[in-house]
This record gives C-alpha cells, structure tokens and sequence, in this order.
C-alpha cells in the first residue's frame, strides 16, 4: 500500500467522527468522540506501523505516541490529524528505501506499458497484413508516440525517425517495408526494456514542490573535453552558471577550476568520484586524446555501470563517435547536426546548450 492511500484514509476517519452526546443530566468537561468504525481505525493503524517500521523506523515512535494519545484520550480528533501529519511529512521527504519502493514500481508499469504496446504491434504485424487499414497502423503509431514521449528526449535520433514515419497505404505495403519502416520503433522499444539511455522519469509526488532546495539531490557535473574544444566549453560554462545561479542543487567541475599548486590528477579523480552527471564534449581531438581515453573515460564508465551516473554527450563536431564507446550514451544533439555544423547559427549552437540544460533539470 501506498503513503497516499494511507494518509487518504486516516483524513477519511477523522472526516467520519462522531461526537458522542453526554447521558441525560451528566455535565462533562470535555468533548468526547468517537470513530465511526472502531475496526476500521486499528487496522489503518497497524498497517500504518508496518508500513513506518519498513520504510520510516525513524518515525514510527512519534506515530505511535499520537496514536497512544488518541486512544487515550476521548478520540480526539486533532490526534489523528498528527498521526496524518506524521505520514504527509513522509511524503515529503521520502527515505532512501521509500524511493527504491517508487522506483520499482513505476520501472513495473514502465515495462507493463511496453509489453501492452509490442502486443499491439505483433497483431499488426502478423495479422492479415493484406486487409490491414492504415487507419489501424496510424492508430496504433499515436499510441507508441504518446507512449515514446513520456522518456525520450526531442533530439533522440530514433524518436525522431519513429515520429516521422508516414505509414501511407495498405497494411502489405507496411509489412514490405517492415524493417525500414518499423526499425527505429525496435530500437526504441530495446532501450526502453533495458532501461538505458532514456530520460529520467521522475516521481512526481504530492508535496514535492516545497521541499527546499537543500533538501533536492546535489547535481555534481564533470566536463570531460579536449583544450581543442574550449571555444565549445566557454559556451557550456555560461548555460551551467545560469542554471548554477537560479539552483543550489547544481554545481560542476571542469579542470580550468585548478589552481597553482594543486594536484591535478588527484583534484581530477575526486571529481569524476563526486560526479553523478558527466557532460563529455566529443570530437575527433576529444576521441583521440590518450588522457581522457585511459585516465577519464573508463572511471566514467564505470560510474555509469556501477553507481548510474548519467553521461551526457555533446556532439560539437564531426567525428566517429557512432563507432565509440560511449554510442551507447544517448546524445544531446544528431551526431550528424554537430555544435561545427551550426556555424554561425548562434541561436541553433544555444537551443542544443538550453536541451542539455533541460536534461540536467530533468534530474533534480
């Protein structure tokens, strides 16, 4: 059971109270109420506890106590608005577990949505492909772009490739042209089922939007370039102080912060350790840099392996990077619409900057 449905029902008690009348010709002092079901109440309780002892230990002895409090005294009802306040500031401030719990969940209808989908693509596929309407194809590609919307980002090279499909004619023209027509829906749907390369869904919650800044995730950025590039990085280091200036949650490291006397390599290797987001600047100088190759790149990698980082490549001209390691990484901007090949378009060059801003919002 959800913290919602718990704190819906405890308000639904509390609405359902009953004052109960003193006996004829007794005069009391207090005011004394009553569940309109005692039952219902001990076991909104009960699952209440067990749900703070698994998720919320921490706060499971001031639940109790308001709990005790009730009981005890008459029923009033502003102990039960406590024990609600108690499960809403749960809600705020989700724990660690509480997260992983959400996490699961939504990752669970994620793939239950995905599955839903393919079904309705294999009837298309192997039905009566002769008697299929295109009416029946565009339906079911509205679906999947409704669906496909919700976690890839305007720029993903299939998800474009995926909306534009025309799917004009009968379903045996669709079938003929299966895999140009349905290739890039099949990488689509790959990633989605490996949860990979796809943007972040977050948990919207209740509540969530007065939780403090101090209280968000601490976005750390690595910058990983080549000197080569730093026309491109002087451009990326006035998106992020902006974003740096309006977010306390945001702050990023790129190594024209050393100073003299430092140990670079050290000051380096902290960095890509506190680093959950690296934004890597890919060129033919950045791909054929030693340095980054086997000092930066491989403990980035790892992260991502291992902790999640999320690698962000900007693509700021042409180069192999479709036959790199990190291909895999979804990019900012079309490896083919590189930052180069904008040239002079300098409102082009800033609306890709402003799309890899908004993927770094998009985690806070």
């Amino acid at each position: 059971m959800m913290i919602e449905d718990l704190i819906e029902q405890g308000k639904a008690i509390k609405q359902g109270m009953i004052y109960v009348n003193s006996p004829e010709g007794i005069i009391r002092l207090y005011d004394v109420y009553k569940p309109a079901n005692v039952d219902e109440y001990y076991g909104w309780k009960e699952r209440s506890i067990r749900f703070l002892q698994l998720y919320y230990p921490t706060d499971l002895e001031r639940f109790v106590k308001y709990s005790e409090d009730f009981e005890k005294h008459h029923y009033i009802p502003r102990y039960i608005s406590n024990m609600v306040g108690v499960l809403e500031a749960c809600e705020v401030f989700p724990s660690e577990k509480m997260q992983h719990m959400i996490e699961v969940q939504t990752r669970e209808k994620e793939i239950e949505e995905v599955e839903e989908l393919e079904k309705e693509y294999r009837k298309l596929i192997l039905g009566d492909s002769v008697h299929l309407s295109s009416d029946a194809f565009h339906a079911w590609h509205a679906a999947a772009c409704v669906l496909f919307d919700k976690w890839f980002y305007s720029t993903d090279v299939d998800w474009v490739k995926f909306q534009n499909i025309d799917g004009r004619g009968n379903g045996n023209v669709l079938n003929h042209y299966y895999d140009m027509i349905y290739s890039p829906y099949k990488k689509l749907m790959a990633r989605l089922k490996e949860g990979r390369n796809i943007k972040g869904m977050a948990v919207v919650r209740k509540g969530a939007s007065i939780i403090p800044n101090k209280y968000a995730s601490k976005i750390n950025i690595f910058i990983s370039y080549s000197h080569a590039d730093e026309k491109w990085l002087a451009i990326l280091k006035k998106h992020l102080k902006v974003l740096e200036r309006y977010s306390d949650s945001v702050e990023y490291w790129v190594d024209t912060k050393l100073r003299g006397g430092d140990k670079w390599r050290e000051e380096i290797t902290a960095a890509i350790c506190r680093a959950n987001v690296a934004i890597l600047l890919v060129s033919t100088d950045f791909l054929a840099s030693d340095f980054i190759a086997s000092d930066e790149l491989p403990p980035i990698l790892r992260k991502a392996e291992d902790k999640g980082t999320r690698i962000l490549p900007l693509i700021v001209s042409p180069c192999a990077f479709e036959i790199s390691e990190i291909s895999e990484f979804q990019a900012i901007n079309n490896p083919e619409r590189t930052l180069a090949d904008l040239a002079d378009d300098e409102a082009a060059i800033n609306r890709v900057y402003l799309e890899l801003i908004k993927n770094i919002q998009g985690l806070l």
